[in-house]
């Protein structure tokens, strides 16, 4: 027992990471347009065959090029394992991979630091108020964290692995986690690749058989079969949509301009990350967090520069280790400085989610040696696992008594939050079953915030698949009310008057006789 105390512990770090995501899982769900298609798609799929599976992922952002779909076949095998009553079983395979992400870090670790210094900073990560967040609901981005990780440890081991077959039995998985990744983002697709290839550049992968390079191609083609199929079906439309991206994320500003901002954006969204804490609540934090990575990077040129031994001759932390982290931070700086304006959103710092952890083991490791520094280490772990729980109990005791004062109180800005309207499936679902009561003449015509009439539509045909619900916008037709009752749906704590003159403007005369409140959801009942 005590020789295996150390996967005591890491089992304890997952089981209280699995039981803070899974908190009210299915009513405080993040469930918006996106999710809604990504739900109707599988269910489609699930019911009247495969074939209905879609061959492109979504679309890029503000592009036309579609990334792969593997994002909706991870959903897809969700609905076939459990079921498709509910659209939370879309969001358990983000959450699995996520989950499955916090032993695949500790596992990284344990190759460079000691059982302490790994559990320590795993703990950091499964306290992390950024990946609680995304492992509640579905997005294409969200598994990027899982197989990114996976995709830099498989590049390493290809190399470093003493046994020929799983060298190459790791190129394999290097293949399939690129695969997978390049599918979810822009990103990874551009960046994993250059980190490979650099990396290898130095460090050869020179013991793999020829047939593991066979292998590993046939995995990409096969995993990339749906988007070749359907650019050979199109004549290369994607591909060439992909070629006209570039153009489209152009910035036209001067390099120091975009210098400063990529390390301003650095500052804040590695403080973000592993704080949980930016400017906005802590004035200047993305400076200190600069200065911390700046520190970072200088401790590990100088561990490189000594490359310390230990009594048998092995490196105390390898300089092949230092290396490809170096490489992996440059390649995503340049990617980052690129679209230095744009990237405004923590997806695009998930290709590179585990930096800031592993800068902080760096430095962590290099004054574990005392117990002073051991003391400090965990002393400063502990209030960083802190200030990502305070985040995280804010943010649901927001989701709780729905009130985004009480979360945004503590989590920063609405920009870190993807559920910043606090609208929660649960009472989403309370105002459809209101909705359908309320309905005379088993037809409802519904109007609702644009982001969400996609997710309305889908509970009233999967909670109630004999009733006619009817999406409707602003411009509503006078004739509709001789056949089907009309509702608002309103998100913004609008008033009765308020609504009423939203309509009137556009020439459309409706009179709301009855409403009800569902959290932060009013649903009014109107008439001609």
């Amino acid at each position: 027992m005590k020789k295996n105390w150390h996967f005591l512990v890491l089992l304890a770090i997952v089981v209280v990471a699995i039981f803070i995501r899974i908190h009210n899982f299915h009513d405080w769900l993040y469930f918006e347009a996106d999710q809604a298609r990504n739900a109707k798609n599988s269910v489609v799929a699930i019911e009247d065959g495969v074939k209905n599976l879609p061959l492109l992922g979504p679309k890029a952002g503000g592009t036309n090029f579609h990334l792969g779909p593997v994002s909706y076949y991870f959903e897809y095998a969700s609905g076939l394992i459990f079921g498709i009553d509910s659209p939370d079983v879309f969001a358990f395979s983000n959450f699995f991979f996520l989950i499955l992400s916090i032993p695949l870090f500790y596992y990284f670790l344990r190759h460079f630091f000691s059982k302490g210094q790994s559990l320590l900073v795993t703990a950091v990560l499964a306290s992390s108020y950024l990946m609680a967040q995304y492992a509640r609901f579905s997005w294409n981005p969200n598994a990027i964290i899982f197989w990114g990780l996976l995709f830099i440890l498989s590049i390493y081991k290809v190399v470093f692995e003493k046994n020929k077959n799983k060298a190459g039995t790791w190129l394999l998985v290097a293949s399939l986690s690129y695969g997978v990744a390049s599918q979810l983002h822009t990103f990874p697709l551009l960046g994993f690749p250059l980190v490979a290839l650099i990396f290898w550049a130095f460090y050869r992968p020179v013991k793999v058989n020829w047939k593991y390079w066979i292998g590993a191609v046939l995995i990409l083609i096969a995993v990339y079969s749906p988007l070749i199929a359907y650019d050979i079906n199109m004549h290369g439309s994607n591909v060439k949509e992909f070629t006209k991206a570039f153009s489209v994320k152009t910035e036209e500003r001067g390099f120091f301009e975009k210098a400063h901002k990529t390390v301003e954006q650095y500052g804040k969204y590695y403080s973000l990350i592993i704080l949980s804490v930016n400017d906005k609540e802590v004035e200047n934090i993305k400076w200190f967090s600069c200065l911390i990575i700046l520190a970072s990077v200088v401790v590990g040129v100088i561990l490189w520069k000594r490359d310390e031994k230990d009594g048998n001759g092995k490196p105390l932390l390898p300089r092949s280790f230092l290396s490809l982290i170096l490489i992996w931070f440059l390649v995503f700086f340049v990617l980052n400085y690129s679209l230095a304006f744009k990237i405004n959103q923590p997806r695009f710092w998930f290709s590179a989610f585990f930096l800031p952890y592993i800068l902080l083991s760096i430095l962590i490791f290099s004054i574990w040696k005392n117990k002073t520094g051991r003391v400090i280490s965990v002393f400063v772990c502990g209030i960083i696992i802190i200030l990502n729980l305070s985040a995280i109990f804010n943010w649901y005791e927001g989701l709780e008594n729905q009130n985004s004062e009480i979360a945004l109180s503590r989590t920063i800005s609405s920009t870190s939050l993807m559920q910043n309207d606090f609208i929660v499936y649960g009472e989403m679902e309370n105002a459809v079953d209101w909705m359908v009561k309320e309905s005379g003449r088993n037809k409802v015509c519904f109007n609702s915030p644009s982001t969400y009439l996609a997710s309305y539509k889908f509970i009233f045909n999967r909670n109630y698949p004999d009733f006619n619900a009817k999406r409707i916008n602003k411009t509503i037709e006078t004739e509709l009310a001789d056949n089907c009752d009309i509702f608002i749906v309103d998100h913004n704590g609008n008033s009765l008057d308020k609504i009423s003159d939203k309509f009137s403007k556009k020439g459309v005369l409706i009179n709301l006789e009855k409403g009800a409140q569902f959290g932060l959801i009013t649903v009014w009942k109107g008439s001609f």
